[in-house]
C-alpha cells in the first residue's frame, strides 16, 4: 500500500473524512501522489516505491511547486509549469506526458484540483503515474504503421485501398503511375474506374463474393 509522508493531517480533516477520500483516490494509482495548498504549497506526498521520488521530501515539503519545478525538472519544467498555472487557473484538470533527461521511461503528470464540500477550491493532487508500457505501445504502432505505409508506397505492384461501398481511401505510387489518376484525384472516388467496361462486371461481382466470404481473399 501507500506510505503517508509529510504534514500530520489535521482532526478537521479526519473528521470530514478526507484523509480517507484522499487515501481512496492515491489507491486507485500506481506511482507518486502529491497534495498541494491552494497556493500551490506542497503538503504531502504519497508513493509505493521510494526510488520514484527524483527529490527528497525534506527539500520540496513545504515549498512552493513552480520554485521545485524551476529548480530540479529544467528542461521539462516548460511543459509542467504551463500545465500547472492552468489547472489552477481554470480549476479544472490538466494532464502532461513527459520523460525526465537521460532516462528512458515516460510519466503522465495530471493537475487535479481538490474542493472541499461547499465545491470551494482548497488545493490540488498531482499524480505521476509511469506510462512507459502504454507509450511504448504507441512508438511501437506508429513504428510499425510508418514501415507498413513505406512498403506500401514504393511497392512495385499497383495497390489501392476502397471501403465497402468501393470508394477509394489510398493509393500507391505506382497505382497513381500506372492507372493514371492521381491519389488525390481518387480519394472518396468508385474503384469502377479503374476497369474497362467489358470487364466492370466480372470485377464488380469478385468483389462481392469477397466481401461476403465466397471466394478467398487476394
Amino acid at each position: 500500500g501507500y506510505n503517508w509522508y509529510g504534514f500530520p493531517a489535521s482532526e478537521k480533516d479526519r473528521t470530514e473524512g478526507r484523509l480517507r477520500e484522499l487515501e481512496l483516490i492515491v489507491s486507485s494509482f500506481h506511482d507518486v501522489v502529491f497534495e498541494l495548498d491552494a497556493e500551490g504549497n506542497f503538503l504531502n506526498f504519497w508513493v509505493r516505491d521510494p526510488a520514484k521520488l527524483f527529490v527528497q521530501p525534506a527539500t520540496f515539503l513545504g515549498k512552493h511547486v513552480i520554485d521545485i519545478l524551476k529548480e530540479f525538472f529544467t528542461p521539462i519544467d516548460k511543459l509542467l509549469i504551463p500545465a500547472f498555472e492552468a489547472a489552477m487557473a481554470s480549476r479544472a484538470s490538466r494532464v502532461v506526458e513527459y520523460q525526465l533527461p537521460g532516462l528512458p521511461q515516460w510519466f503522465s503528470c495530471r493537475y487535479t484540483p481538490v474542493k472541499n464540500p461547499e465545491a470551494q477550491f482548497i488545493g490540488m493532487l498531482i499524480i505521476i503515474t509511469d506510462i512507459s508500457a502504454q507509450k511504448n505501445l504507441e512508438i511501437n504502432l506508429r513504428q510499425s504503421e510508418e514501415r507498413h505505409r513505406d512498403l506500401f508506397e514504393n511497392a512495385n505492384d499497383i495497390i489501392y485501398i476502397i471501403d465497402t461501398d468501393s470508394k477509394v481511401i489510398a493509393m500507391n505510387r505506382m497505382a497513381e503511375q500506372l492507372l493514371g489518376f492521381s491519389e488525390t484525384e481518387m480519394i472518396g472516388e468508385s474503384s469502377h474506374h479503374f476497369f474497362a467496361p467489358e470487364k466492370l462486371a466480372a470485377a464488380i461481382e469478385q468483389g462481392n463474393a469477397k466481401r461476403e466470404g465466397l471466394v478467398a481473399v487476394t
